[in-house]
């Protein structure tokens, strides 16, 4: 099991105690120049530190670590000259660096665009490449995970990607408006950009189905984020999730309809859970319409997958854990029910009467269990039950 940042718990504070309070989304005019803002954590290495409610609260004498990541070349810190990591200390309520004291909202700013990292981290599933896609606190070996891609290069399409949704850090963050996606390592980017021009893929549907009824001007393929954007609570961490290597060909209605009330959902379970919340999100089998598996690129790379599904996962009590599978037909042209397993949305509380209807992507919840023997190239994790959803109501 990956572990991943933890949340940074404080100790109340004496009343001869002063804090710091640090305004975060006061500086999303310059959302890209924002340092990555750490912390020690024991045992060695690296965690993020999390706002509560958009502010970071450091007691007296507490101390934050400010990295800029650069692209190509070293990228300093604005207050530090020639630095790129520093660390800042509180002291009678305000930050302070080598005795100067630091205007936040002034001062702690990259002198250029913060830039993320992927990195080759092995095998995964049964037939992909892990890559930790995150940033460099101090160097390459210093690299805090936003996602966990494991991408197959045989078939140019990821089988899933992990993150961690800290549900309760969510309240206040904004999200950056949507940056280009980037191709990172992958030599086949320009391709998969080009395969979601909607022109193009006119053309590619009319060869496949011999038909052109399937792209409109309201319905097409769009980049359909594994690891959302909206899951993250920093800028950078935001950018994470805009690589090819975290993208699977969705259809427009789906991905605006059940697939993002679906998101909001896992958020809002996130936002009351005690612990944070694992979630892998990943494509299974290839959509077929008129007869034709769909491959957008040469009839064998990129498949529009049949199913997009995500698997939450999260720790109730010691030696407890619990997990539900939402599932989603992505085939607007459906018209009948083509489950993985017997569905369990509605007594678990994850049904919602819009999610039966196909033009919106058809939804329906597996017991982990059972669907890990159906696609059983997923994560193997420790489930002890099934996890309650957000939605009390039963629905039939």
């Amino acid at each position: 099991m990956y572990l991943f940042f933890l949340v940074w718990v404080f100790m109340p504070l004496k009343e001869s105690e002063s804090v710091c309070t640090i305004p975060v989304w006061n500086q999303m005019s310059d959302v890209n120049r924002l340092p990555h803002m750490t912390q020690h954590k024991d045992g060695g290495g690296y965690q993020q530190v999390l706002p509560t409610g958009g502010v970071i609260s450091l007691n007296e004498g507490g101390t934050i670590i400010l990295t800029c990541s650069g692209c190509t070349s070293q990228n300093n810190l604005k207050f530090a000259e020639s630095e790129s990591s520093v660390t800042v200390t509180c002291k009678h309520s305000s930050l302070y660096y080598k005795g100067i004291r630091l205007d936040f909202e002034k001062d702690v700013k990259c002198k250029k665009l913060v830039c993320n990292s992927v990195k080759n981290t092995g095998s995964c599933g049964r037939s992909g490449t892990e890559y930790q896609i995150g940033y460099e606190v101090h160097d390459r070996d210093d690299v805090l995970t936003d996602v966990l891609s494991c991408y197959d290069h045989s078939s140019w399409i990821p089988l899933y990607a992990f993150h961690v949704v800290h549900g309760r850090n969510l309240e206040g963050a904004k999200q950056i408006p949507r940056p280009d996606f980037r191709k990172g390592t992958l030599d086949n980017g320009r391709i998969i950009a080009d395969v979601f021009q909607q022109k193009n893929q006119t053309e590619i549907f009319k060869h496949l189905t011999g038909t052109d009824k399937y792209i409109t001007h309201s319905s097409y393929l769009e980049k359909g984020h594994l690891a959302p954007q909206g899951d993250f609570v920093y800028p950078t961490s935001q950018i994470s999730s805009f690589y090819y290597i975290n993208v699977a060909p969705q259809w427009k209605s789906i991905n605006n309809g059940n697939w993002k009330s679906v998101e909001y959902d896992v958020r809002q379970f996130a936002n009351r859970s005690v612990s944070d919340v694992q979630v892998y999100t990943g494509t299974y089998d290839v959509l077929n319409l008129n007869g034709k598996n769909i491959y957008l690129v040469q009839d064998r790379y990129l498949p529009v997958p049949k199913y997009i599904w995500k698997i939450v996962y999260a720790s109730l009590a010691p030696r407890k854990n619990g997990a539900i599978v939402l599932i989603i037909l992505n085939n607007p042209y459906a018209r009948k029910v083509e489950p993985l397993c017997r569905s369990i949305c509605g007594p678990y509380g994850w049904g919602k009467d819009e999610r039966s209807k196909f033009s919106k992507g058809h939804v329906h919840c597996c017991d982990y269990r059972e669907f890990r023997l159906k696609v059983p190239f997923v994560p193997d994790l420790d489930v002890t039950e099934v996890l309650s959803g957000p939605n009390p109501k039963t629905f039939v």
